[in-house]
């Protein structure tokens, strides 16, 4: 072939190939819209997030599970960003904090908020729920461990405790009735629970469980004192108050301290005296607060509790039952505390 009908051969060729990718960048321009910083018109499929965490037409990012997270959005685990034109791109399905401060798999909040106050912070975050309001603390991690729910949940405590479980407690939402059940002794300290084989464990239980009342496998106590003055005293007598537990219901899987209900914030009411035993000293949520760790995987602590008002005391915070007066069920202070603890034990069944 002359070398001329060669250079025509190869412009021939080269005119082609020219055309085949006119038509390709045609077909590529006329398809899918152009993208900017997310998935163009497709859905996203999460392996990974955009740089903009934004998604500008089509359906938005919807967080994948196993890639990385968009530069604006939260950590998730896939994919990130909301949605500019198209469906909203929801939070990848793990590890993110959603804007109520819960979340999914990876917080430290895993299945809920408390609500309102009447919880003191004093430790961390429950495992089952983070704090709202007042929030709370769970020193002995008493969110875990015990295996809940339990069949038989035994409150044991004074006056106080017996005010609120038959105020309303056993029909708050998410509480079971007929897996609760009290035992309540008027004007009975630590110290007196604490004695070997003290009458008090045989006072015979209110409003028994509907399976295992006589063995009941959760048991919580109020603790009241007031003249003792040292964390130690305290743990004495919580040390009496776990070997009688022990020793009268050797099955129980989880024992629970709490602290009476003090004034909010732990502080004096308004002309409440000293004496008004409305305010837990320091020492005896340090020693509540040391006892799991004596007992690990039995003994657990409670929140700090609180009263969400000094009105919710008798006379403004002048005694430690709830207003109107000691033997009161019902009415506004009663149902402010109903409410503490139902959503307490509500969240920890």
């Amino acid at each position: 072939m002359s070398t001329a009908a060669r250079v025509r051969l190869a412009a021939s060729v080269f005119a082609l190939g020219l055309a085949g990718c006119g038509s390709d960048q045609a077909g590529q321009t006329g398809g899918s819209g152009s993208s900017s910083g997310g998935s163009s018109s497709g859905s996203s499929n999460g392996s990974s997030a955009s740089s903009s965490g934004a998604v500008t037409s089509g359906s938005g990012g919807s967080g994948g599970s196993g890639g990385s997270s968009g530069s604006s959005g939260a950590v998730v685990g896939g994919s990130s960003g909301g949605s500019g034109g198209g469906d909203d791109g929801g939070g990848g399905s793990s590890g993110s904090a959603s804007s109520s401060g819960v979340g999914t798999v990876g917080d430290a909040a895993s299945s809920g908020s408390s609500s309102g106050s009447g919880v003191h912070d004093a430790g961390d975050a429950a495992s089952s729920g983070s704090s709202g309001g007042g929030g709370h603390s769970d020193a002995g991690d008493a969110a875990s461990g015990g295996g809940g729910p339990f069949t038989c949940n035994l409150l044991v405590g004074p006056s106080p405790m017996y005010q609120w479980f038959n105020g309303g407690f056993l029909t708050y939402p998410g509480i079971d009735a007929t897996r609760w059940e009290l035992i309540m002794v008027a004007h009975h300290y630590t110290n007196a629970w604490a004695v070997p084989g003290d009458s008090a464990w045989s006072t015979p239980v209110s409003h028994p469980c509907a399976q295992g009342s006589a063995t009941p496998d959760r048991i919580a106590f109020m603790a009241t004192q007031w003249s003792e003055t040292t964390a130690a005293e305290w743990e004495a007598d919580f040390d009496g108050i776990i070997k009688n537990i022990q020793t009268k219901w050797p099955m129980v899987k989880r024992i629970e301290l709490m602290p009476s209900t003090c004034a909010p914030g732990d502080m004096l009411c308004p002309g409440a005296a000293a004496s008004s035993e409305t305010i837990i000293p320091a020492y005896g949520y340090q020693a509540i607060d040391a006892m799991p760790a004596k007992y690990p995987g039995l003994v657990f602590s409670t929140p700090h509790f609180e009263v969400p008002n000094c009105s919710d005391f008798i006379g403004n915070g002048g005694a430690p039952q709830y207003a109107p007066n000691a033997n009161a069920t019902t009415g506004p202070a009663v149902m402010d505390v109903v409410g503490v603890f139902g959503a307490y034990y509500a969240a920890h069944p």
